[in-house]
């Protein structure tokens, strides 16, 4: 048996550490987190995204009592931004996210002690959501995440660390970029 280990990299930030792009897509996230529809969970998360031609996208969640109708905030801002362009690429996603009635601030105020382990209270789109966005970065495992939880702690990552195995279009052999767009 032959065993690979893959170190998975992020990086807890400072706001001012942030490109004047990515500060604005944190607002634009944060802004979007506040229309979310949230009656079952009570946990709010807005997105944003920046695409390869420098348009910003927004979305939240939006629950449905069926549970598997809900739409993801990443899924929105993405599905927006397709609805909007056809196939994208994806450059940045931005995700702001905490329990209802909690204010996320921008620029953050950290509260209580920071986090000494990645894995810690950071804010990071779920499985669901890697692969929609995996599939919108034309195969770029370096599409930066960046995630602001209500600990007020900013994380950086890429989709290749925190999506380490993934499954694609590019494994079925389809490039979104090819897609006939109706004209």
């Amino acid at each position: 048996m032959r065993q690979v280990k893959k170190i998975i990299q992020a990086q807890i930030k400072k706001f001012s550490e942030l490109t004047k792009q990515e500060q604005k897509l944190l607002y634009l996230a944060a802004e979007a987190r506040l229309k979310a529809q949230t009656p079952y969970s009570h946990y709010c998360v807005g997105a944003a995204i920046l695409t390869e031609d420098g348009k910003m996208y927004k979305g939240c969640n939006v629950e449905r009592c069926t549970y598997t109708q809900t739409t993801h905030a990443e899924q929105n801002a993405i599905d927006t931004m397709v609805a909007e362009q056809g196939s994208t690429k994806i450059k940045i996603v931005v995700v702001v996210a905490g329990p209802e009635g909690i204010p996320i601030n921008i620029p953050p105020k950290k509260k209580g002690k920071s986090i000494k382990a990645i894995d810690e209270r950071i804010c990071v789109p779920c499985g669901h959501c890697l692969q929609i966005v995996w599939e919108n970065c034309m195969v770029d495992p370096k599409v930066k995440l960046i995630g602001l939880a209500d600990n007020g702690e900013i994380t950086s990552t890429t989709i290749g660390d925190a999506f380490p195995m993934r499954f694609g279009p590019e494994s079925l052999k389809i490039d979104y970029r090819k897609n006939k767009k109706l004209e």
